[in-house]
């Protein structure tokens, strides 16, 4: 999209993005929509005009749809690749937060990442009927983190869609990447 220039289209950035969730025929949409220096629309009032155009497009698919417009300046959390970044959630699924579920008790964890996944869950759950409110869904979502409900929700799904779940009971037998590499940012 980067080379034909496409990425400012807001029509082709909500049917290419929406397409996809659509044909999944969820009962419930919540979409995280960026924008800031890392995202493909720099400014907020863009993002805000995605954001309305998915949510009509999913609600006239017959999908309840909300989406939060969430700041990305950099990038979520500390891993950047497919598995790396499964591997991060892996990591913070089974046991990465304390119990004031604020402060991860790992320096290696990201609380930007769980931040903007308890709001995107939280939701979600108001969506879902089983909370009332978005912060009685992120309180429900980060008990889900704590005690467990959340990664076994994860392995739950990875086998309903015939994944091995050997790989994520056990991500350091995952096959690594012949080339990898830390990088380490002088400053934030």
């Amino acid at each position: 999209r980067d080379v034909t220039s496409t990425v400012t289209s807001l029509p082709l950035q909500t049917s290419s993005i929406m397409s996809k969730k659509i044909a999944e025929r969820p009962d419930s949409l919540v979409l995280d929509v960026k924008f800031g220096r890392g995202s493909f629309n720099n400014n907020v009032e863009e993002s805000l005009e995605l954001a309305k155009r998915m949510i009509q497009t999913g609600e006239l698919c017959g999908i309840r749809t909300t989406a939060l417009v969430t700041r990305m300046d950099d990038p979520l959390g500390y891993a950047v690749g497919n598995w790396l970044e499964v591997e991060e959630c892996i990591n913070i699924m089974t046991g990465g937060m304390d119990e004031d579920s604020k402060i991860e008790t790992d320096d290696s964890l990201s609380k930007d990442l769980v931040d903007v996944t308890l709001a995107l869950a939280g939701q979600m759950l108001v969506q879902g009927g089983k909370a009332e409110t978005l912060r009685q869904g992120v309180v429900m979502a980060r008990e889900h983190l704590l005690n467990g409900k959340a990664w076994q929700k994860f392995r739950d799904m990875v086998k309903a869609q015939g994944g091995d779940v050997s790989c994520i009971d056990h991500p350091e037998k995952y096959p690594r990447a012949k080339f990898s590499a830390q990088v380490i940012s002088p400053r934030t």
